[in-house]
């Protein structure tokens, strides 16, 4: 019996279970300096069988950082103040199993979230495995500019989900 309820929530779960891969950039030395990462060939899912719809899912998909002051508004109310660095998305879906793969370039986080990118297989009944090749270029803003960025840890988190068509 404890077989059965294991076997059947596995079953339920899959579907939201995910991969997660995580990336660290090289520290940016100048103000107005450009910092870029890769990932190569991470899993976006695996065993998918027909044609997928790959959506770019985030909120926090621009590097940032909440500062460590907060912003004064009337009243003695205050909200945190948030750094952002421009952030560039750069990359390629792709697998064997499928019949060509999607290449994108420079886009920002409002982009990525309206691309819907269609990824059909080679067969049909076949099993294949998605991969992403991803690279991230951020850069921060000069001194002379009037919000230029505080040193600190910038994240983001982008989230990418496969549907089933």
């Amino acid at each position: 019996m404890k077989r059965i309820r294991l076997l059947l929530f596995l079953v339920l779960l899959a579907p939201i279970i995910s991969f997660s891969q995580n990336m660290m950039l090289p520290n940016i030395s100048v103000p107005g300096g450009i910092s870029t990462g890769v990932i190569s060939g991470a899993i976006l899912s695996e065993n998918l069988i027909g044609p997928r719809k790959v959506l770019f899912f985030g909120d926090q998909s621009v590097l940032q950082k909440e500062e460590s002051g907060k912003k004064s508004l009337e009243f003695g109310f205050g909200i945190p103040g948030i750094d952002r660095l421009a952030t560039r998305y750069s990359g390629k879906i792709f697998s064997p199993g499928i019949i060509e793969p999607f290449v994108f370039e420079n886009k920002t986080s409002e982009e990525l979230s309206l691309m819907e990118i269609t990824v059909f297989p080679k067969i049909l009944e076949q099993p294949y495995t998605l991969f992403i090749d991803l690279a991230v270029q951020v850069s921060s803003k000069l001194v002379q500019d009037n919000q230029s960025d505080d040193a600190g840890i910038y994240t983001a988190k982008i989230n990418i989900r496969l549907i089933k068509i």
